[in-house]
C-alpha cells in the first residue's frame, strides 16, 4: 500500500511539473512576441512624428492605431514581413527625390500585410477538431 501512496505521490509531482513548465514556457513565448510588436509599434511611432513626414502622417497614424491596439499575444509569418516592410518604409522616407515615389506603395503593403496579421491570429485563437 505504501509503494503505491508513493507512486501516485510521484505521478503527481510530475504532472503538475510538465504543466508548469509548459505554462512558464507560453509565458515566455508571450512576452517576447509582445516585445517584438511594441518594437514595431515604437518604429512606426517615429516614423508617424517625425514632421518632415507630414504629408503621410494621417495614413501612417491609422496603421499605428491598428498596430496599437492589434492583439500582441501571437506571432505569425507576418510579423517578420513588418520588420522589412517598416526597414524599407524608414529608407525611403529619409531619402529626397524618386525615391519616395515608392511610398505610397510601401503604406499600402505595410497594411495589407498587417490586416494578413489579424487575419493570422485570429485563426490561431479559434481552436480546431
Amino acid at each position: 500500500m505504501f509503494i503505491f501512496i508513493i507512486i501516485v505521490a510521484v505521478l503527481i509531482v510530475l504532472a503538475a511539473y510538465v504543466m508548469f513548465s509548459r505554462n512558464a514556457k507560453s509565458t515566455t513565448d508571450t512576452k517576447s512576441n509582445m516585445v517584438l510588436i511594441n518594437e514595431y509599434e515604437k518604429r512606426l511611432y517615429n516614423i508617424t512624428t517625425n514632421p518632415q513626414n507630414a504629408e503621410f502622417k494621417t495614413e501612417l497614424n491609422r496603421i499605428y492605431e491598428d498596430l496599437k491596439y492589434s492583439d500582441k499575444n501571437g506571432i505569425t509569418d507576418e510579423d517578420h514581413k513588418l520588420d522589412s516592410i517598416l526597414l524599407s518604409l524608414e529608407k525611403a522616407l529619409n531619402w529626397e527625390g524618386e525615391s519616395r515615389e515608392v511610398i505610397p506603395s510601401i503604406i499600402h503593403e505595410l497594411k495589407t500585410t498587417l490586416e494578413r496579421r489579424k487575419m493570422a491570429i485570429s485563426e490561431s485563437k479559434r481552436g480546431g477538431f
